[in-house]
């Protein structure tokens, strides 16, 4: 995927990093479990993983892999309960997917 396609893809903007985090539109339920998976086991793993399987960018993976929960609940940042797929931690207001 291309950084100048349209913006159809959901994202979630981190206000701590400020970075666009993107995944793809067609990520189902079984996709953001094993990506969550992949991560958790190795960030820089699981961006090569999201690469090589959905065609994202370098950076737009790499990206993801950083916003992902560690721990499933906890903000991977500071470790505070979370609510929600994708929310931004009222404590240090990190963007957190928690797939």
């Amino acid at each position: 995927m291309s950084r100048n396609e349209p913006d159809w893809r959901p994202q979630l903007f981190c206000p701590r990093c400020k970075a666009s985090i993107v995944w793809p539109l067609s990520l189902s339920a079984d996709d953001k479990a094993r990506t969550a998976t992949e991560v958790r086991a190795s960030a820089m793993a699981g961006a090569k993983w999201l690469h090589e399987r959905f065609g994202l960018e370098l950076g737009e993976a790499k990206a993801l892999s950083f916003h992902v929960t560690r721990t499933v609940g906890q903000c991977h940042r500071c470790h505070r309960a979370l609510q929600g797929e994708a929310s931004i931690c009222r404590q240090c207001r990190s963007a957190n997917l928690d797939w």
